[in-house]
C-alpha cells in the first residue's frame, strides 16, 4: 500500500511543491485576497461585523458539542464539555490540536472588522496559522515513532499527498486529485496519463472536504446567532473560499504534472550515481542521526521553527532523524523528482504572482500604462467569469439535490470544489509541461529555485515575453482558472446566502436548522476519523513488514545494483 522504497513513491505534488522548503501556496497570500475583490468589485466595505470574544469563543464551541453528543460515537470519544476543549476541536476537524488557529483559538488582535477584509483575511488563515501542518500520531504528550524510529503521521493520506512535517504536510488539506477515473500507481500511467496517477492507487487529497468542513461551521455560526457570530460565518466562509481556490490551481490538483520530470529525476539520478559509483557512502548513524527514545510535540514544534529559519544545524540530530531530514549521501530519484517538481511549482506560481501584483498595483495607482497587457487581460477575463462553468455547477448541485432538499442539507461546496477540478487537472500537465519549456536547464537537474532564498522568477527563465507560445500558454491556463475560481466564489456566496436564510438567527427554527447541519458534520467527521485510524494501523503494520524484512541478510553488490533499478 505504502511503497515508500519505490521510485516513484515520493512524486507525490505536494511533496514536490516545496521540497522541504519553507512556504508555498496554491496562490500567493495576496492573489488569495483579491479572488475576493475580482468576484465583488474590490471596493471597501462599509459594513463592519463584532468580533467574537474568547468567551465567545468558547461558547461556539460549546454549542457545537451540545448537539455532537447526541451522538454515541462522538460521545464515546469526547464524554464531557470539558473534555472538548479547543484541542479536541481541532483533532475533530482534522487540524493540528497544537497549532494555534484562528476562530477556534483566538481572534487575531487589530484585523479590520469591515466584512471585506474579514473575508479576505479568512481565505489566507488556512496557509498563515498552519493548522495542517505537522500533524503527527500523538499518545499521552509523546509522538510514537515506528519501528525505523520515525515520527509516524496522525493520517498516512497526508504523505501519500504530500509529506510528514512542514508545507509538504498541509498539501492533503489544500489540494485533491480526480475524483472520477481509474487511478493507476504504475509507471505506465504516470507516462500515459499522468492526471490519473496516484501512489496508493486511490483519489488523493481533501481540501473539497475541508471546503465542506468550513462550510458547515459557517452556517452553523450564522444560524446560532451568538456574540460574533457574524465574524465567525464570515472567516469561516473564508476557509472555505481557500480551498476552492487552491483546486483552481491546476498544479494543486496532480501529482506528477508531466511525466517529464519524472523523466529529468531519473536522468539526473542515474548522472550522479554513475559519478559516485566508486566513492563510498557515508552513514548518517556515525555521525548521531540516530533514532531518540521518545519525542515530544514541542520537540518537533521547536525544530520545525529552526528548520524554516534556516537553522537545521541547530536542530537535535535524533529529531531531525525522526522527522526523515538527516543528511544523505547522494539525493534518491525521488529526491530529485520532489526537487525538480517543486522548482517549476514554486517558479511558476512566482512568475504569475510578481507580475500580477506589480501590475495590478500600477492600475491601482492610475497607471495603467505601466500594467502589462496579459495581466490586463487576465483581470478582465476574471472579472467576467465563466458562464460555462457556472451552468455546469448549476446542474451539478441541482443533482445534488440543491433546491430541492431542506436548506442546509446540500453539500454544495463540496460539489463546486470537485467540479473544479475536473476543469483544472486536465490543465495541469499543459501548464507545468510550458513553465519547464521556459525555466533554465538547471532547474530540471539538480539545482533549486525558492524566491525565500533570494531568487528572482525572471533570473530563472529564458523568457517572460507573451510572444513566446509557452509564455502565452501559462497566460491562457491562468485565465480560464482565475475566471473559474471568480464564478465558484460568486455561486459559492449566493448559496450560502440562501441556505441560511428564511429564519431569524437564534431563533428556534434557525437553531433547529443549525443543529442539523451539526448532525452531518459530526457524522462526516467520525467516518473521517475512523478512516484515519485504519490508515494508521496498516501504516504501521507494513512499517514493521518493512523493518523486519531489513534485518535479513543482504548479498552485497547484488542488493546495492538492484537498488538502482526500483
Amino acid at each position: 500500500m505504502l511503497r515508500a522504497k519505490h521510485a516513484l513513491a515520493g512524486f507525490t505534488l505536494a511533496c514536490g511543491l516545496v521540497a522541504a522548503m519553507p512556504q508555498a501556496h496554491g496562490y500567493a497570500i495576496e492573489v488569495h485576497k483579491d479572488f475576493f475583490d475580482l468576484a465583488f468589485g474590490g471596493t471597501p466595505s462599509t459594513q463592519t461585523v463584532t468580533p467574537p470574544t474568547a468567551a465567545s469563543l468558547v461558547e461556539f464551541r460549546k454549542f457545537v458539542y451540545g448537539q455532537a453528543f447526541t451522538n454515541a460515537d462522538f460521545r464515546r470519544r469526547w464524554p464531557s464539555e470539558a473534555s472538548f476543549d479547543a484541542a479536541a476541536f481541532k483533532t475533530f476537524l482534522q487540524l493540528n490540536p497544537g497549532k494555534t488557529v484562528v476562530a477556534i483559538d483566538v481572534v487575531p488582535a487589530g484585523r479590520a472588522t469591515d466584512v471585506r477584509t474579514v473575508v479576505r483575511e479568512g481565505s489566507v488563515d488556512p496557509d498563515n496559522d498552519y493548522r495542517n501542518q505537522d500533524r503527527l500520531f500523538t499518545v499521552g504528550g509523546q509522538v510514537q515513532l515506528d519501528a525505523f524510529g520515525r515520527a509516524v503521521p496522525q493520517d498516512p493520506r497526508t504523505t501519500w499527498f504530500g509529506g510528514l512535517t512542514g508545507t509538504p504536510s498541509q498539501f492533503d488539506g489544500h489540494g485533491a486529485t480526480l475524483r472520477t477515473g481509474k487511478k493507476g500507481s504504475g509507471i505506465w500511467t504516470a507516462l500515459r496519463n499522468p492526471s490519473q496517477f496516484a501512489r496508493p492507487p486511490v483519489s488523493l487529497g481533501s481540501a473539497p472536504d475541508f471546503s465542506e468542513t468550513y462550510t458547515n461551521l459557517a452556517m452553523i455560526a450564522k444560524l446560532w446567532g451568538g456574540q460574533g457570530s457574524e465574524w465567525f460565518a464570515l472567516t469561516f466562509g473564508g476557509n472555505n473560499l481557500h480551498g476552492i481556490e487552491d483546486l483552481g490551481n491546476q498544479i494543486h490538483t496532480t501529482v506528477l504534472g508531466t511525466p517529464k520530470f519524472f523523466i529529468d529525476a531519473k536522468w539526473t539520478y542515474y548522472k550522479i550515481r554513475m559519478k559516485r559509483f566508486f566513492k563510498k557512502t557515508n552513514d548518517p548513524s556515525s555521525a548521531g542521526f540516530t533514532a531518540p527514545a521518545s519525542l515530544t510535540p514541542a520537540q518537533v514544534n521547536e525544530a520545525m521553527v529552526k528548520i524554516k529559519a534556516g537553522q537545521e544545524d541547530q536542530v537535535d540530530k535524533q529529531v531531525l532523524f525522526a522527522l526523515g531530514k538527516e543528511p544523505k549521501s547522494y539525493p534518491t530519484d525521488t529526491d530529485l523528482g520532489i526537487q525538480i517538481i517543486g522548482n517549476h511549482h514554486r517558479l511558476l506560481e512566482d512568475f504569475v504572482q510578481s507580475l500580477y501584483l506589480s501590475s495590478r498595483d500600477a492600475i491601482a495607482a492610475g497607471r495603467p500604462q505601466d500594467a502589462r497587457d496579459e495581466i490586463k487581460e487576465l483581470i478582465r477575463i476574471a472579472r467576467a467569469g465563466d458562464a460555462t462553468f457556472e451552468a455546469e455547477c448549476r446542474a451539478a448541485l441541482a443533482s445534488a439535490g440543491l433546491g430541492t432538499k431542506g436548506k442546509g442539507e446540500t453539500p454544495y461546496s463540496r460539489v463546486i470544489a470537485e467540479l473544479m477540478i475536473t476543469k483544472s487537472a486536465p490543465e495541469a500537465q499543459p501548464i507545468y509541461e510550458a513553465i519547464r519549456k521556459v525555466s533554465k536547464k538547471s532547474l530540471k537537474r539538480d539545482e533549486i529555485y525558492n524566491e525565500e532564498l533570494g531568487h528572482k522568477p525572471l533570473d530563472f527563465m529564458q523568457t517572460d515575453k507573451t510572444s513566446n507560445k509557452h509564455v502565452r500558454k501559462i497566460w491562457d491556463l491562468n485565465g480560464k482558472a482565475f475566471a473559474r475560481v471568480v464564478t465558484a466564489i460568486r455561486l459559492w456566496d449566493e448559496t450560502f446566502k440562501a441556505e441560511t436564510a428564511g429564519v431569524t438567527p437564534g431563533s428556534p427554527a434557525a437553531l433547529a436548522r443549525a443543529n442539523s447541519i451539526v448532525d452531518r458534520l459530526v457524522t462526516r467527521q467520525l467516518t473521517r476519523l475512523d478512516a484515519e485510524e485504519q490508515r494508521r494501523t496498516d501504516y504501521l503494520a507494513e512499517k514493521q513488514k518493512e523493518w523486519d524484512a531489513l534485518q535479513k541478510p543482504k548479498l552485497g553488490l547484488i542488493d546495492r545494483i538492484t537498488g538502482w533499478f526500483r
